[in-house]
């Protein structure tokens, strides 16, 4: 009797040992993704007419579902949108205030807005 009593605890410890862990297991935390993105003239950047455009002294900043920013390094998902940068034939053409508009992975959205002086 002391046996059958014995392997029956055992059997109820195992299964709730392993209700425990499945319960453990089917927790899953939430993937942190990309909640929106800013995009800035890289430091001490000045821009002038006559300048070639340069993606590379634009820097996007992406802020995470988490809280957390993170340079964006891949720019392969990256749409420059330079219809209001006044360029011709890919240089400023004109001083004063400008646009650029980005698209990341075809959801996320900016724009920044600076002023390209006179040479």
């Amino acid at each position: 009797m002391k046996k059958k009593f014995i392997v029956v605890l055992s059997i109820i410890a195992i299964i709730a040992v392993s209700a425990a862990v499945m319960a453990a297991c089917t927790d899953k935390e939430e993937e942190v993704r990309v909640e929106k993105i800013e995009i800035e003239l890289a430091e001490n950047t000045v821009i002038k007419v006559g300048d070639k455009y340069d993606s590379s002294k634009f820097e996007i900043n992406a802020t995470l579902t988490d809280g957390s920013k993170v340079k964006v390094t891949n720019t392969s998902g990256i749409y420059y949108d330079k219809s209001g940068l006044n360029l011709v034939n890919g240089k400023y053409s004109q001083s004063g205030e400008v646009t650029l508009k980005i698209i990341y992975l075809e959801k996320y959205e900016a724009e920044l807005k600076f002023t390209v002086i006179t040479a």
